[in-house]
């Protein structure tokens, strides 16, 4: 697994990441998005180029200071 940085907010909580995966092969597709909203978009894309429901959308844990 890719580790990713992160950058503290003022209130020292995290930037969440997510990433879109393939429920068939469990494999993370394409790169990490910042927000939910893209990484949902990109999926959706995917499952209609699929033909089918295949991709979602999952939180990328990260630790603070990488």
């Amino acid at each position: 697994m890719q580790t990713i940085r992160t950058f503290p907010i003022s209130n020292g909580s995290e930037i969440s990441m997510y990433e879109v995966i393939d429920c068939k092969t469990g494999k993370r597709v394409g790169k990490p998005y910042a927000t939910r909203v893209a990484a949902s978009r990109r999926a959706d894309k995917l499952d209609l180029e699929y033909g089918a429901i295949r991709y979602n959308v999952r939180r990328v844990e990260a630790k603070q200071g990488e």
